[in-house]
């Protein structure tokens, strides 16, 4: 039985094997590159990946993206995912970042600092969906279309589902839950708003301690899921 996870980037990332917070990121990367940073500006990455290079740092730095994201929610997430492995199911991870778009979790990564909310991003949003997001959901779509997963776990902020909305209707004039329906044979959403976010934090650990201690089949953990407040719909 096959699972994908789709879930959302982080604010905190590792550099360097340290886990850094938002103020302490922009000062280690405006270090790392001298003056500017990697944000939303994806066509100066090789720039960044060959300044990395100069200096040796490449391996170090650049890391699959799985190992770069460091924030609470995407830990336990990324251990679900590991767990459910464990069990036999065959799962892959994707990541909707706001520098990279819709992303493996196994591809290698700089870290960086954006936000889809930030003001910097609306000068250059129509840029960023028209080649960034279209490129990766494309991707996104002919590998799940062709996989079929049994199940596609959605798992993160409702800012960041929103947006993903937002740039799906905004190219295709589409709605979601349209895409979802052909590119796998059910799906399950966990969102929260930001006053949620430590409720959902502790309903993840719930999940991660039931996965630690039974095995469960596919429908038992949907079940599992529906019970912690995910829900079939978007």
């Amino acid at each position: 039985m096959s699972i994908v996870i789709l879930t959302e980037c982080t604010a905190r990332k590792v550099i360097d094997n340290q886990c850094f917070t938002i103020p302490e990121i922009v000062h280690k990367l405006t270090e790392l590159f001298n003056s500017s940073y990697p944000d939303f500006d994806y066509w100066n990455e090789e720039y960044y990946r060959k300044i990395l290079e100069s200096k040796g740092l490449l391996n170090r730095i650049v890391k699959p993206a799985e190992c770069i994201y460091c924030g609470d929610h995407f830990v336990l997430i990324r251990s679900v995912k590991d767990l459910l492995r464990i069990q036999g199911f065959k799962v892959d991870m994707w990541i909707f970042s706001s520098r990279y778009g819709l992303i493996k979790s196994d591809e290698k990564i700089i870290p960086y600092e954006a936000y889809f909310y930030d003001p910097k991003f609306r000068y250059i949003e129509s840029k960023w969906i028209q080649e960034k997001f279209v490129e990766t959901f494309w991707n996104f779509y002919k590998a799940l279309r062709t996989s079929q997963p049994d199940l596609l776990i959605i798992v993160c902020g409702q800012l960041y589902l929103d947006k993903l909305k937002e740039f799906i209707y905004k190219l295709y004039n589409i709605e979601i839950k349209e895409v979802l329906k052909e590119i796998c044979r059910r799906y399950i959403v966990c969102s929260w708003t930001g006053k949620e976010k430590d409720i959902w934090r502790d309903r993840i650990i719930e999940i991660v301690k039931e996965l630690s201690t039974r095995k469960l089949t596919i429908d038992e953990l949907t079940k599992l899921l529906i019970e912690k407040g995910c829900r079939e719909g978007v």
